[in-house]
């Protein structure tokens, strides 16, 4: 075993009034979220939340 866990994210466009790019949001971790420029910096700005 690893003690690595896995975890789905949603990814969404921001509105461009809210400055665009993407927000990855984790539904099993209440209030794990991020955001990034593209939707692959929103998945690793995320990863970095969870860590």
């Amino acid at each position: 075993m690893t003690g690595r866990l896995e975890y789905p994210v949603v990814i969404a466009p921001l509105a461009t009034e809210d400055g665009g790019g993407f927000s990855a949001l984790v539904p099993d971790l209440p209030g794990c979220m991020s955001d990034g420029d593209t939707p692959e910096e929103a998945v690793a700005n995320v990863q970095d939340a969870i860590a």
